[in-house]
């Protein structure tokens, strides 16, 4: 059986996409809170206005379900 390989990428202060060493990996709690506070931070970024029909929507990808749901 083959081990299970983690790869994590962060951006980088010049807004590149890096891949973190293996020896900072962070823990899936500290990956949810960062996720977290990244949605927080894009839902104060929206401007609030009417969704029409036809207008993509924001979806989340749920691991537990195994697909995509909306965000809210």
């Amino acid at each position: 059986m083959k081990p299970i390989v983690r790869t994590a990428l962060t951006m980088d202060a010049d807004g590149r996409v890096v891949e973190v060493p293996n020896d900072v990996m962070p823990t899936t709690e500290e990956l949810v809170i960062e996720v977290k506070a990244l949605i927080a931070d894009l839902r104060q970024r929206l401007t609030p206005r009417p969704a029409t029909d036809n207008e993509p929507k924001l979806l989340l990808f749920d691991t537990r379900e195994g697909g995509f749901r909306p965000l809210d």
